[in-house]
Parts: C-alpha cells; structure tokens; sequence
C-alpha cells in the first residue's frame, strides 16, 4: 500500500547569509523586470512563505526553493532596507544530495495554469485592485496582457439584471486591451 510520509522533520529560524544554493546560476533565467517585480511583491507582501532546505551531512543548509529570493534579499539590504538575520525555513529530509537535486526540479514544476476566467471571476469575487497587481508574474496569462495596467483599461460597470421583479445590481468588470480594443 502506498503512504504519504511528512518529510518535513523540522522548522526553525535560519540564517539567510549562510543558506548555500544547490542549483546552477543556469537553471532558471529571471528578466530585470521580473527580478523587480518579484522584489516589489517581497516589499508590499514581507516574507510570506518559509525557506525549504536540506541539510546536508556537514551541517550545511542548501535551499530548495525561493533561490532568486536571496539575491533579492542581498540587494534589498545594500539598498538600506532592514532585513532581519534570520527568517523562517522548513527542513526537508532528503537522503543525499542527489535526492535534494530532484526536489529542485519539483519546485519548479507548474502543474497548473491560471486561466483568463478564473484570474477575472477571482479578482471581482475578492474585490481586489488589478492596479495594485503589477508586480505580479503571472506566466499563463501575461501573454494575455490580463495584469499588465499598461496594456489594460479596467472599468466598472453597474448592469441590471433582467428578470427580476425588483432590479438588483451586478458588478461586472470589463478588460479593454490598448493595443488591439478586444474586450473581455
């Protein structure tokens, strides 16, 4: 029978200046503008989500996610932002280097996609300000232009609905691309 086994075995504070990085530079590729933009989302939002790190047999810790964070985190500090010492990671048990390597690639996985609809109903159902979203890296839907405000016209509009005895009003967002007028 198959089981699902918990390979965190510990969570704890973790000096970030001392976490090494397990991946080549080469691996992933992040644009100057999404290396902003990721930047931007660690200010607005602060450290939201834990180091993931394996420890290896010489007490060194390895991240397994969140590699371009540290390079933002660095830059952050020379800028003169205050960034603490230690932040929070969860240690992934991993049997050799080898195995953490693997777990790499699986957090760079995407197994989903956001889709144009579901990204707009989530928007209206949340009441979120698609301005305040720029910062976003949305790969499934930025070909769409969906969350780029230069691209974009976001307007409010009040509709009836028909049918009913007594008319109630539905908000409804409508997109407009700049570039081309198609409206969504």
């Amino acid at each position: 029978m198959k089981e699902i086994q918990n390979k965190i075995w510990k969570a704890d504070l973790v000096e970030w200046k001392s976490l090494k990085v397990l991946q080549p530079k080469n691996l992933k590729e992040i644009s100057t503008s999404n290396f902003e933009n990721y930047k931007e989302s660690l200010l607005r939002n602060q450290f939201v989500c834990s180091f993931l790190v394996w420890e290896d047999e010489q007490g060194d810790l390895f991240i397994l996610d969140s590699r371009y964070k540290l390079d933002i985190l660095h830059e952050l500090e020379n800028e003169g932002v205050v960034v603490p010492a230690k932040f929070p990671a969860n240690f992934v048990l991993c049997k050799n280097r080898q195995e953490a390597a693997e777990l790499v690639l699986v957090f760079s996985s995407i197994y989903a996609k956001l889709t144009e609809q579901g990204i707009l109903d989530f928007i209206e159902l949340s009441g979120i300000d698609l301005e305040e979203l720029g910062y976003l890296s949305l790969p499934s839907i930025e070909s769409r232009g969906i969350l780029d405000s230069n691209n974009i016209t976001k307007m409010l509009d009040e509709e009836s609905e028909e049918g009913d005895e007594k008319p109630t009003k539905k908000k409804t967002f409508k997109f407009i691309c700049q570039e081309c007028s198609f409206a969504w």
